[in-house]
């Protein structure tokens, strides 16, 4: 887990053992789906609304990056790996699409 973590910034709070945890699993998740290259970093503050967070993984197929906000950090980070979700997606069907054009 403290890999992962190293790789988020808090502003403006410190998160529980469970925020990390599930911060910790989501990344998990998203790079394992990600280029077997991708360095993820994010950016997770506090705001007067709730929680706004920035999710980046660069790798050499290209950058995803995703913005999101919630009432609460767990549905700020849900967003974020939903939106980075869809990229991946894209990036892998174009794979996909390229490699059935190989003979």
């Amino acid at each position: 887990m403290e890999k992962v973590m190293d790789k988020v910034e808090f502003k403006g709070f410190e998160p529980d053992s469970n925020l990390k945890g599930t911060i910790s699993r989501t990344f998990d998740i998203i790079l394992g789906s990600a280029p077997s290259d991708a360095e993820p970093r994010a950016r997770l503050q506090r705001t007067a609304e709730g929680f706004k967070g920035f999710l980046r993984l660069s790798s050499q197929q290209g950058i995803f990056s995703a913005e999101a906000t919630g009432r609460e950090a767990a549905e700020m980070v849900s967003r974020l790996r939903d939106r980075i979700f869809e990229q991946i997606g894209i990036w892998r069907g174009g794979r996909r699409l390229l490699g059935s054009n190989k003979k």
